[in-house]
């Protein structure tokens, strides 16, 4: 049967705020966009710490391209099923994201 995941549209879902705490986060689907005020941003279904309720994670940070770009290799390719903690490095808007 189709999960709820799969059935809420992708504007409906509320992105995850990533702050300086760690979270575990699970890729449920592979890219999508979101529009935004600033016109479509790129998006994935997560779970956050086993939350059945799924949220979104915007992937345009720069600092996120390197480690999503290898798991994703390592993952042949998809970014569904990707499991991983998530962080900013600080708490100011320009901080880079850690992945561990």
């Amino acid at each position: 049967g189709l999960c709820m995941a799969d059935t809420i549209e992708t504007d409906q879902l509320a992105p995850l705020r990533v702050t300086t705490e760690w979270k575990d986060v699970e890729i449920l689907s592979e890219v999508d966009v979101l529009a935004t005020f600033k016109g479509f941003v790129p998006v994935v279904r997560i779970s956050v710490d086993g939350s059945e309720i799924p949220r979104l994670l915007i992937i345009s940070a720069k600092s996120m391209l390197e480690p999503l770009k290898q798991m994703r290799e390592d993952n042949i390719g998809k970014f569904k099923g990707l499991k991983f903690s998530v962080r900013k490095a600080g708490a100011e808007k320009t901080a880079p994201y850690e992945f561990q």
